[in-house]
């Protein structure tokens, strides 16, 4: 409840603590966009750029409520981008002919 003890908590945070944060967001974010597109009756990778972008949103209101490094927040908005990118990019099903 108290924010400034929170600010010096984060302080003290080793870069591993961050990192593991972020590759638990890389993770989920990677497998929530592939899992939509993969699901998708129809428009696979508009649904997947939707849940990419439901975690942008929360990841900037996160960001922005808490104190964290420059560095975290680049690698954070940069991660989320890219995971969101590779889940559509491989949760698209290909194209199959009609048999």
């Amino acid at each position: 409840a108290n924010r400034a003890a929170m600010s010096a908590y984060i302080a003290t945070l080793p870069a591993g603590a961050f990192a593991g944060v972020l590759l638990s967001y890389f993770i989920g974010v990677a497998a929530g966009t592939w899992l939509t597109a993969r699901i998708s009756a129809t428009a696979h990778a508009r649904q997947s750029l939707m849940v990419g972008m439901l975690f942008l949103v929360a990841s900037v209101l996160n960001l922005s409520s808490l104190p964290h490094p420059v560095w975290f927040w680049v690698a954070n908005l940069l991660l989320v981008a890219l995971a969101t990118w590779l889940g559509v990019y491989f949760g698209e099903p290909e194209e199959r002919p009609l048999d």
